[in-house]
């Protein structure tokens, strides 16, 4: 991949607000200097993430997490360095720079790819502007023309090889078409995938086209509707239809209405409810459950109203249940899908069934029971929603659910916790991964982060008195060794240390975290200069006493006659008066 100049990293750092970016993706709310908002990274139903707007760093005191904006970014996107800055890059609107003499952006495959896309979605959008038979087919189902142009519906070619042809003579590279995935491999060659289908262009989060819904247009056509595969730029079980433009009303409302279908989704928006995703080409899976966790804590379910579309619901909701994720589900009429029921129902009872959607448990129930409530089939019921509940991470969240079945069932809460605990004895939930975590912080050598403390002082006097008068060999931990190796050379400038700068240096993910949990709060008036000598004293004078220690057990196997033995004698005599004398 090509290397990115330094002069562009910093760029993309200083053009990145970490509060704007980390806003992106989950809730905030400021309280004194920092912002608080639940972890991204580990379940967790009370704010133990902060971000610090003037350091430009995060930090969770739950699970540890913690970093600058890139950090944020490659943990969050699961993305490499590079790829962190060219996300960043993209949405700040900083232009990148190689290196002279690296490979250019356009030989990344993955880059290639989203071009391919892009000229891919510039072509069907065209097809459809003179192709007045498929407008008029929009137009019919009721979309409108605003709509039509903001999610950039088009159609494609009812040809083997029209994109093919096109795109050939902007001079891809073979190995960026062949996993594109708008292409298929036959015996003859590679034809279009997409032919003779109304195209929906699906966004990642960052606006860029990334893959394609294909719908027949020929009534005959035997696959209604068709997905791109899996790509390099594309996880069909970590998009959503739809969230690129949805994302902050999500958040505003704190509830995404979620669909199964594109036409659903597009009728939906159009209506007014622009809280609402879209499943892109697959079931519901635990990773959506997961991105919709960092955006809210409450979904309403809109399937299709028929047995089908409520299994799939309840399915879902299951998997949200396990994220501490309130799944409702919306009622509607039996034999309509969302599309159909948008048509025949007005604005305001469309509105009145989200607000009143049924809590999971009580739809489950209502549907898989129905008027059997005879001994047998209740007990199967039971059984089947504790599997259910049993995955859910949080101890207090599983409890209030245990208690809502016992209620709507008319069964002891006694009873349904016995059950559950057979169920769940040979795989409890115990996640005390967090607690261990925070209580390492008490073992940590203090007089060492001390100093690491100091090294970030505005104080010139301090830092250079550090540099002049500190050894890295004196550190013990390994997090404190790589950190000072990283800002030793930064203590003798005039300039001030910038934390945000210096974490993005560190490559370690336990460097990171350790730095992050030491900045995040530390305030820098009282941060001293005799502070600064007792720390360099007290780590060099522990140094010294390690050496004389060893030096002292390595004379018990000497005869005290040898030249040996006296030498070792001088060098501890010689370590002893190095301890007195205090810097």
């Amino acid at each position: 991949m090509a290397r990115i100049t330094e002069n562009s990293i910093e760029k993309v750092r200083l053009s990145s607000d970490i509060i704007q970016t980390i806003s992106d993706y989950i809730e905030l709310t400021k309280r004194g200097h920092n912002f608080f908002g639940l972890c991204p990274f580990h379940n967790e139903k009370t704010p133990s993430f902060s971000a610090n707007e003037d350091k430009q760093i995060y930090k969770c005191f739950g699970c540890g997490a913690g970093g600058g904006v890139f950090n944020f970014i490659m943990d969050i996107e699961k993305v490499d360095f590079p790829e962190a800055i060219e996300i960043l890059a993209d949405r700040n609107g900083v232009e990148i720079e190689y290196d002279k003499g690296s490979f250019s952006k356009q030989n990344n495959i993955k880059n290639e790819i989203i071009d391919i896309h892009k000229i891919a979605n510039n072509i069907f959008t065209k097809n459809i502007l003179s192709d007045s038979k498929v407008m008029q087919y929009l137009l019919s189902r009721g979309l409108r023309k605003e709509i039509i142009n903001e999610f950039c519906i088009g159609s494609s070619a009812n040809s083997y090889d029209h994109l093919l042809k096109i795109l050939q003579k902007e001079k891809f590279s073979s190995n960026a078409m062949k996993n594109s995935g708008l292409f298929v491999p036959t015996q003859k060659g590679y034809i279009d995938r997409f032919r003779n289908r109304l195209m929906f262009p699906i966004h990642n989060h960052t606006s860029k086209i990334i893959a394609f819904a294909g719908r027949a247009l020929d009534p005959n056509d035997k696959a209604k509707y068709m997905n791109s595969p899996e790509t390099p730029i594309y996880n069909k079980s970590k998009i959503f239809y739809g969230l690129w433009k949805t994302k902050e009303q999500i958040v505003k409302n704190k509830n995404a209405i979620i669909v199964e279908g594109y036409m659903d989704f597009l009728k939906m928006y159009q209506s007014g409810f622009k809280n609402i995703i879209a499943i892109s080409g697959t079931s519901f899976t635990e990773n959506h459950a997961i991105q919709i966790k960092r955006l809210t804590n409450k979904v309403s379910l809109l399937y299709d109203g028929d047995s089908a579309g409520r299994k799939a619901a309840i399915r879902a909701g299951y998997l949200c249940l396990k994220h501490s994720i309130e799944p409702n589900i919306v009622d509607i009429p039996s034999g309509l899908d969302p599309d159909d029921w948008i048509e025949s129902t007005k604005i305001n009872e469309i509105q009145n069934k989200i607000e009143n959607a049924i809590n999971l448990i009580d739809f489950d129930y209502k549907y898989e029971l129905g008027n059997d409530q005879s001994d047998s089939s209740k007990t199967i019921f039971i059984n089947n929603c504790i599997q259910g509940l049993k995955n859910i991470n949080d101890p207090v969240y599983r409890e209030l659910q245990v208690n809502r079945l016992a209620r709507i069932t008319n069964i002891s809460l006694e009873s349904i916790k016995q059950n559950l605990v057979q169920i769940n004895k040979k795989n409890r939930i115990i996640n005390s991964s967090s607690i261990e975590k925070v209580e390492q912080k008490k073992h940590n050598h203090l007089v060492e982060d001390d100093l690491i403390k100091l090294c970030f002082s505005n104080n010139h006097e301090i830092k250079k008195f550090i540099f002049k008068n500190f050894r890295d060999e004196w550190l013990n931990n390994d997090s404190n060794k790589n950190i000072f190796n990283e800002v030793q050379s930064h203590l003798s400038s005039q300039y001030d240390i910038d934390e945000s700068l210096m974490i993005s240096r560190l490559s370690n993910k336990l460097d990171i975290a350790h730095l992050s949990t030491l900045l995040f709060d530390i305030d820098k008036n009282e941060l001293s200069l005799k502070m600064a000598k007792e720390c360099v004293n007290r780590l060099k004078n522990s140094y010294i006493n390690k050496k004389i220690e060893l030096y002292r057990e390595s004379l018990k196997n000497l005869d005290t006659n040898s030249e040996k033995f006296n030498e070792i004698i001088m060098t501890i005599s010689k370590l002893e008066n190095d301890k007195n004398e205090i810097l």
